[in-house]
C-alpha cells in the first residue's frame, strides 16, 4: 500500500496502490476486476458478497480455479501462523482471519467460509506473526500504531478474543513493513511517512509487548534513521542484517540487528552503508540457499513502468562485510508495478506480485540468483490474481500462494505447483506483443494506408505500425521498433479523416488537438513522422475524438469542461490549415464527456458522460463544425447504471455497447434511441456480463463478434454481438476470454488480417490477437 513510486497516469489510474473497485469505477476513465462466473464460462455478473470460490472462465483453452475469498478493503500484508493453520491478512479496518489448513492448494473445503473480521485499528499494511509467543503484530499506515493480537484467542477456529479490543504501540509515521527479529526479541517497523518520526525504523521488544504481557508497548519506542520512505524490510538472522528497502531513495540500507535492536542502540545513529538500485525498490525477500537479497523494483529515469527484481549478493554485502555493497546489482525483468514478493526456499522459486498487471511473475532461484543468472533473461511464467495486487505469502508445507487483491478485496489461494518453467497449465498465456511507446492508449486504422497509428500518452507520441508486417498470422515483424509521430501533452486518442490524409489525436494536458498529415508519416513513407504538427486549442481536457466523415466534423470530448468541441475539417487539416487557429464550436453534454461516437447511419452523435451516469445524443445533421442551429435542442439522454467509459457501435444489429458497471456492459438500442428517435431512449439497457472494470470496446464486422477489454484482470473478453445485443441475449452467457498485459484501454480491429490490437496501457505495450481463434473458444 506504499505510496511510493506513485503509479503511472494512465486511464482511471489513482494515486495509490491501494484503490477499491467501487472508488475505481467512479472514475470517469474506468478501471476493472474479475468477473464472477458460473463455472460453465458465463460471466454473467454472479458472485457472492463475501467469498467468491471456483472462478471458472475459459482462457485459451484452460480454465481458472483458484479461489478467491473476500476479505476486507485494500488488503495488504498475508502472514500464516504455524501454531494455529491461521492464515491473517492486513485490511484498511482491521485483520481477516481463514483457515490456511482448510484452504490452501491441496485443500480447498475451508475456502468457502466467511473470514473472520477483526478491528485492529486503521490502513493495515504489514502484518507479522511470532510463533513463540502466539502474537500478532498489525501495522496500521492510518493510526501511526502498531495493533498487537492474541494468537490463541484470535485465530480461525477460536474467536472469543478477535472482537477486541486490541492494545496497540505507538510508532512513526505511516507504519508499512514489519520483521520479527527471534534473536533480539525485536520487531522492526517501518515508518515511511514524511511527518516525524518519519522515513525511520521504529523497534519493539517483542519480550515485553505481546499478547501475554504489555509492559513495554507504552510510550513511543526507539526509532533510527533510515533513508527515503522505507517500505520494506528482510531480515538475514543468520549475519544479524536487516535490509531497508528505502522506496524514495532507491537504495537499500543495511542495519546491524546485534547492535541496533530493541534493547541495544549501539549503532543505530550511524546505520551501515546503503545499496544504490536502478529503480525504486518496494519490499523484498531473501533466498538462503543462494544468498540473495530479492527487491521489486519499479523503473527510476523512464516512463516506462516494466518493473525488475534486483538480485543483491548478501554474502558480500552484510552488517559484517561490505565489499559487495557498492556493486550495482544484477536484475530480471518482472511485471509493472511489482510490489512484493515472497519465497518458497523449499522449491527455490520466488513469487513477485505485480500490481499494475493483476498477476504474479514466477522466478526459477536455481537459475537467476546473484551468483547465477542464466535463467534470468527468460520471460518468467505469471498467474492470475486480483485487480491491483498486494502483498503474498508462501506456505512451503502445501505449496500455496496467497496473494492480496487490494481493488477487489480479496486473497487469491494459488497452486504453486500449477505454473513453473516445465509445467504451466496453472499460468497465465497472455498474447503475443510488439513495443510502443510508454502509456500506449486511443488507436486507430488507416485501412488506405495500412498503418495503425496509437498514442503513447507517457511520450507524447503516436507510435506508426505497420499491419502487414505484424499480426495474428505475421508475428516475426512485431520485434521491430516503430516510427512515432511528436504530438501533445498526454494525447488520449487518435481519429482519422482518409478522404482529408490527415490524423487528430486529442491531447488531455495540454487541452490540444494535434493535425497530422498522414501521407508523409504511415507505414510506407516514414519522412515525415517527425515534423512537429499543427495544433488546435479546445476546452479543458482533450480526452477523445472522433470524425464524422460525412460533415468532415471532429468531435472532442474536453472532460475538464463538461463539453464537446467541434473542428470543421474542411478547413482544418493537413491540405488546408486555415482554419485551426480558431476556436471551435462547442456544446455542453454532461458531466466529464470522455468519449464520443459517430453513427452515420442514424446521424447521431453519441457521448459518454463519465460523471452523471448518462450518454447524450446530438444530430449530427445539425450540429457539427459548420451548422449548429440543432446542438442544444436535438440533445437526449440515455440513463445507464455506473460511469459509461467507453462506447463502441455494431453496424449490423444497431446495438451501442457502453462499458458502465464493474463488471458488464450496457447494450443500447439505436434503431429505437438516436438522434431522429426517442422512443427507446429511457429505457433501461439490457447488460452483458463481462471482465472485470470493462473499458475499450471492439466489434468484428467479420466475424460479428463484440470484444472488450478489461482493466481489472488484464483480460480481453468476447462474445457474438450476433446473439448478444440490445434485442437478442441469448448468446450473452458465452464468453471467450484471453490473457493480455497490463491494463488493455483500447482495442482496434483490422478486419482483413483478422487481428485485434490491444493497447496494453502499462506495459508499453500492444497484444496482438488472432481473432479466429478467439471466436472459436466461445
Amino acid at each position: 500500500m506504499s505510496t511510493w513510486p506513485l503509479p503511472l497516469s494512465h486511464p482511471g489510474r489513482v494515486l495509490s496502490m491501494a484503490i477499491s473497485v467501487a472508488a475505481a469505477v467512479s472514475l470517469v476513465q474506468g478501471a476493472p476486476a474479475r468477473a464472477a462466473t458460473d463455472g460453465s464460462g458465463s460471466a454473467s455478473v454472479r458472485y457472492k458478497p463475501a467469498v467468491r470460490v471456483g472462478d471458472v472462465s475459459r482462457v485459451a483453452g484452460r480454465d481458472r480455479t483458484s479461489p478467491s475469498l473476500h476479505v476486507g478493503d485494500s488488503p495488504f500484508g498475508v502472514s500464516e501462523n504455524p501454531r494455529t493453520g491461521s492464515v491473517y491478512v492486513a485490511d484498511a479496518s482491521g485483520v481477516a482471519v481463514f483457515d490456511g489448513d482448510g484452504c490452501n492448494a491441496q485443500t480447498r473445503s475451508g475456502c468457502g467460509r466467511t473470514p473472520v473480521a477483526v478491528p485492529a485499528g486503521h490502513g493495515g499494511i504489514g502484518i507479522a506473526v511470532d510463533g513463540d509467543s502466539n502474537t500478532g503484530y498489525v501495522a496500521n499506515g492510518s493510526d501511526g500504531r502498531v495493533t498487537v493480537l492474541d494468537g490463541a484467542t484470535c485465530n480461525a477456529r477460536v474467536h472469543s478474543g478477535c472482537a477486541g479490543p486490541h492494545p496497540s504501540v505507538r510508532v512513526g509515521s505511516l507504519p508499512s513493513h514489519l520483521a520479527l527479529d527471534p534473536a533480539s526479541h525485536t520487531l522492526y517497523v517501518s515508518n515511511e511517512g514524511a511527518d516525524a518520526p518519519g522515513h525511520t525504523l521504529s523497534m519493539i521488544n517483542t519480550q515485553t509487548c505481546n499478547a501475554h504481557g504489555l509492559s513495554g508497548c507504552a510510550g513511543m519506542q526507539r526509532t533510527a534513521r533510515t533513508g527515503g520512505a522505507p517500505d520494506g524490510l528482510v531480515l538475514d538472522t543468520r549475519r544479524h542484517t536487516l535490509y531497508v528497502s528505502n522506496g524514495a531513495d532507491t537504495t537499500v540500507s543495511v542495519v546491524d540487528t546485534s547492535s541496533c535492536n530493541a534493547v541495544r542502540a549501539t549503532t543505530c545513529e550511524t546505520l551501515g552503508p546503503v545499496v544504490r538500485l536502478a529503480g525504486f525498490p518496494v519490499g523484498g525477500a531473501l533466498d538462503i540457499t543462494t544468498d540473495t537479497l530479492l527487491v521489486p523494483t519499479w523503473p527510476a529515469g523512464s516512463p516506462d513502468s516494466a518493473g525488475s527484481l534486483s538480485l543483491i549478493d548478501t554474502a558480500g554485502c552484510n552488517a559484517l562485510t561490505r565489499t559487495g555493497c557498492g556493486q550495482v546489482p544484477a536484475h530480471t525483468t518482472v511485471g509493472s508495478g511489482p510490489i512484493d514478493v515472497a519465497v518458497n526456499s523449499q522449491t527455490r522459486r520466488a513469487y513477485v506480485v505485480n500490481s499494475e498487471d493483476s498477476d504474479v511473475s514466477v522466478v526459477e532461484l536455481a537459475r537467476c540468483n546473484a551468483q547465477q543468472r542464466s535463467g534470468c533473461q527468460d520471460e518468467a511464467p505469471t498467474m492470475d490474481i486480483g485487480f491491483e495486487g498486494g502483498g503474498v505469502a508462501v506456505d512451503a508445507h502445501t505449496d500455496t500462494v496467497y496473494a492480496a487483491a487490494q481493488g477487489e478485496g480479496t486473497v487469491t489461494v494459488l497452486d504453486a505447483r500449477s505454473c513453473t518453467a516445465g509445467r504451466t497449465i496453472g499460468c497465465r498465456h497472455p498474447a503475443p506483443t510488439t513495443r510502443l511507446g510508454p502509456g500506449p492508449a486511443g488507436s486507430a486504422l488507416d485501412l488506405d494506408r495500412n498503418t495503425l497509428y496509437v498514442a503513447d500518452q507517457l511520450a507524447n507520441v503516436v507510435s506508426v505500425v505497420d499491419p502487414s508486417a505484424c499480426s495474428a498470422h505475421r508475428l516475426s515483424g512485431c520485434g521491430r521498433t516503430w516510427p512515432q509521430i511528436p504530438v501533445g501533452h498526454f494525447p488520449k486518442a487518435v481519429a482519422i479523416d482518409s478522404s482529408l490524409d490527415t490524423l487528430y489525436t486529442a491531447n488531455q494536458d495540454d487541452s490540444s488537438v494535434s493535425v497530422v498529415d498522414l501521407r508523409s508519416c504511415n507505414s510506407t513513407v516514414s519522412s515525415g513522422c517527425g515534423r512537429a504538427p499543427i495544433t488546435v486549442h479546445v476546452r479543458g481536457g482533450a480526452f477523445h475524438v472522433s470524425v464524422d466523415a460525412r460533415t468532415h466534423t471532429v468531435y472532442v470530448a474536453n472532460i475538464d469542461s463538461d463539453t464537446v468541441s467541434m473542428i470543421d475539417a474542411r478547413t482544418c487539416n493537413a491540405h488546408v490549415p486555415s482554419g485551426c487557429g480558431q476556436s471551435p464550436h462547442t456544446v455542453r453534454t454532461g458531466l466529464a464527456p470522455n468519449t464520443t461516437l459517430v453513427d452515420p447511419v442514424t446521424r447521431s452523435l453519441f457521448v459518454a458522460n463519465g460523471a452523471d451516469s448518462t450518454i447524450a445524443v446530438l444530430g449530427t445533421a445539425t450540429c457539427n463544425g459548420r451548422v449548429t442551429s440543432g446542438c442544444s435542442s436535438t440533445i437526449r439522454k440515455i440513463r445507464v447504471a455506473g460511469s459509461p467509459r467507453f462506447l463502441a457501435l455494431d453496424a449490423v444489429t444497431r446495438t451501442l455497447y457502453a462499458s458502465t458497471a464493474e463488471r458488464s456492459l450496457s447494450m443500447i438500442d439505436t434503431r429505437r434511441c438516436s438522434a431522429s428517435t426517442a422512443a427507446g431512449c429511457g429505457l433501461t439497457p439490457t447488460e452483458v456480463g463481462v471482465g472485470l472494470l470493462p473499458y475499450g470496446i471492439a466489434t468484428d464486422p467479420r466475424s460479428g463478434f463484440v470484444v472488450v477489454g478489461n482493466i481489472g484482470d488484464s483480460t480481453v473478453s468476447a462474445f457474438d454481438g450476433r446473439t448478444c445485443n440490445a434485442r437478442v441475449v441469448t448468446g450473452c452467457g458465452d464468453l471467450a476470454i484471453q490473457d493480455t498485459g497490463g491494463w488493455p484501454t483500447n482495442l482496434t480491429v483490422d478486419p482483413r488480417n483478422h487481428t485485434l490490437y490491444v493497447s496494453d496501457n502499462v506495459d508499453a505495450a500492444a497484444s496482438v490477437i488472432d481473432l479466429d481463434q478467439l471466436a472459436a473458444l466461445s
